[in-house]
């Protein structure tokens, strides 16, 4: 088979050859020119963290599986998300959230792997709770809030899975913050950066 892609990464292990986008700033692409079965992994980019007794930001979410066949000829369009920011400083809403990490093409269903929750900030100056956003894995909560949830999703051919992270920790004591959940058994990069 001939493959033409941009990855930011490739090898080979054993019969197999592998393919890594890390790159946020631009879609990838990937065609091979016979239908084959391949194996994914899609991590989306981790959340925000937020400061003075806020909470930590949710790991990205991960879908993984095996058996998903891509048609030859067709290309497919790989977009990998972004780390949320981390707050700087008292505001009143949420972190940002991780941005999702995205498999799309001609004959399969767009594989969409959710950004993780952005940590709960708690209100400026105020003794007033924040909840975690929801995401792939929940974000912590702040000062006396409850962590974020692991988004829902229906399982897509090849999964088993209705969520793709897990949920984030409370603020307990509820005097301080709660840690955000971690990806779901993949270790994201240091910018909080998906991949493919």
């Amino acid at each position: 088979p001939t493959v033409t892609e941009d990855a930011d990464d490739d090898g080979v292990d054993g019969d197999y050859t592998w393919y890594k986008w890390t790159d946020t700033a631009a879609t990838g692409s990937y065609e091979n020119n016979t239908t084959q079965d391949h194996e994914y992994l899609i991590v989306g980019g981790g959340g925000g963290g937020a400061v003075n007794h806020g909470g930590s930001g949710g790991g990205g979410g991960v879908l993984t599986a095996t058996g998903l066949s891509l048609t030859g000829g067709n290309e497919y369009t790989v977009t990998v998300g972004a780390g949320g920011a981390g707050v700087t400083g008292n505001q009143t809403t949420v972190a940002p959230s991780g941005s999702n990490s995205i498999l799309s093409g001609t004959g399969i269903t767009t594989i969409t792997s959710t950004g993780g929750g952005g940590g709960g900030c708690r209100n400026a100056g105020a003794e007033s709770a924040q909840d975690g956003a929801t995401g792939g894995s929940g974000g912590g909560a702040s000062y006396q809030g409850d962590g974020g949830s692991a988004t829902s999703i229906t399982p897509i051919t090849g999964e088993t899975t209705t969520v793709q992270g897990y949920d984030a920790g409370d603020a307990t004591p509820k005097s301080g913050s709660g840690g955000g959940a971690g990806a779901a058994g993949v270790d994201g990069a240091d910018t909080g950066a998906g991949e493919i």
